[in-house]
């Protein structure tokens, strides 16, 4: 493939120092991500990674679903209607009001599916105060995909998951449509760290893994 036959870019840095305040983490950072690739940041708690994914979210704000580490669910409203919330841009404030209140069977099957796909069919009313660990965060998840987004920045998606539960995760839930992706993980043993890199087999997106030095601050 030559140089005029890639993919256009869809975020860049060159030269870009990132961090917080007077904390510099990356001091002259190089990186192009172009459309169409699915991408790791694979590296220890401290490394950059979520400075990375906050940094590349305000280049293409409007095109990211995002999936914070923290992920910010409304603890007192349901499964339903954390989910429902990554896509209030998508519709007008009355039919917002009516799946607060009321769903009609429409908009409570749109958000079923994808609770269905991430394992959550049977708690789809259940409030989030009621859920494990593992339960929020597919429920963040899911609320990032239902946002219907190009992009999908995705800050430890899985790591409340045990392995074959991560794995089940990407192979049947990962959006094919949603390139690119990048998602951040832990480091951790090689076929955790893989399976978080790896999405590629299940979609049509190029995959490539991007592991921070030991070293790195």
């Amino acid at each position: 493939m030559t140089a005029s036959d890639a993919p256009a870019a869809l975020f860049q840095f060159q030269g870009a120092r990132l961090g917080h305040g007077r904390e510099t983490v990356f001091a002259a950072l190089d990186l192009t991500l172009r459309r169409g690739e699915t991408v790791a940041l694979l590296g220890p708690s401290g490394s950059g990674k979520s400075t990375l994914l906050a940094a590349l979210r305000r280049q293409q704000e409007t095109l990211c679903a995002w999936c914070p580490q923290e992920q910010a669910l409304v603890p007192m409203l349901s499964v339903f209607h954390n989910i429902y919330m990554g896509g209030l841009h998508r519709f007008g404030t009355w039919r917002n009001l009516r799946a607060l209140v009321r769903p009609t069977a429409a908009q409570r099957d749109s958000v079923a599916t994808v609770a269905e796909n991430l394992g959550l069919a049977e708690k789809l009313f259940t409030s989030v105060d009621r859920l494990s660990g593992g339960q929020a965060q597919r429920t963040a998840l899911g609320r990032a995909l239902f946002t219907q987004r190009p992009v999908l920045l995705a800050d430890e998606p899985v790591s409340n998951l045990d392995e074959h539960q991560g794995q089940t995760l990407l192979r049947c839930c990962w959006p094919t449509n949603r390139c690119p992706t990048w998602m951040n993980t832990r480091a951790r043993p090689c076929s955790r760290t893989l399976c978080a890199a790896t999405t590629a087999p299940w979609s049509p997106c190029t995959t490539a893994r991007w592991r921070w030095p030991a070293s790195s601050g």
